[in-house]
């Protein structure tokens, strides 16, 4: 009955947070089947990252939706968990993501909370609010060790490219000395400042 309602044509249902929930769970499809295109891309060198830092972020993430499948199948739409359960397994996944594609993620990082908005509760918007600062938190510092290096975050530029080159050089050669700091000053913060712009 669940799968039925999952793929119904008509999603909408006068229970609350059911039609929400099954739009959440269509989402989540979406991303992971958008997510195996690029992994197949990445897979015969159209894309160019690293396969193995591909690889890892996209079986997280698909190991986070199976998770989050079994879940829903066995709590049902209609279980006011479910709505937890839908908001934490989108931020998750999307972590996963964000760990190793690092700065091809930004724009998705927000998606949690304005998947939030389609409910009506306010507590389940504070949940999101923080569960997607502990995203940026560890997205940022795991995406900086482990992730497809972002060059801003290593060199710290700051200024224009007619800057930084010279005769052709790049200028800037100095690794970012402190990440710990520099790290939640210039990209945790700001992100969580736009995520409660979001909120």
């Amino acid at each position: 009955m669940t799968i039925h309602r999952l793929f119904s044509k008509d999603p909408n249902d006068e229970e609350e947070n059911v039609t929400q929930n099954i739009y959440v769970f269509r989402f989540i499809l979406f991303c992971i089947i958008v997510y195996s295109f690029e992994m197949l891309l990445n897979s015969v060198d159209i894309f160019i990252v690293d396969k193995t830092i591909f690889t890892r972020g996209y079986v997280t993430g698909c190991l986070f939706a199976a998770v989050y499948v079994l879940i829903l199948l066995h709590l049902g739409l209609e279980h006011p968990l479910t709505k937890y359960v839908s908001i934490t397994a989108v931020s998750l996944i999307i972590m996963a993501a964000s760990v190793s594609l690092t700065y091809h993620m930004i724009i998705i990082i927000m998606m949690p909370i304005i998947i939030a908005g389609m409910y009506t509760s306010k507590q389940l918007s504070i949940y999101t609010f923080v569960l997607t600062v502990l995203s940026i938190i560890i997205s940022t510092y795991a995406g900086y060790y482990y992730g497809v290096c972002d060059a801003n975050m290593v060199l710290l530029t700051t200024t224009s490219m007619n800057h930084l080159v010279e005769n052709g050089t790049f200028l800037l050669n100095q690794v970012n000395e402190n990440p710990g700091v520099t790290l939640a000053l210039y990209y945790v913060l700001p992100r969580c400042l736009m995520a409660m712009a979001f909120v």
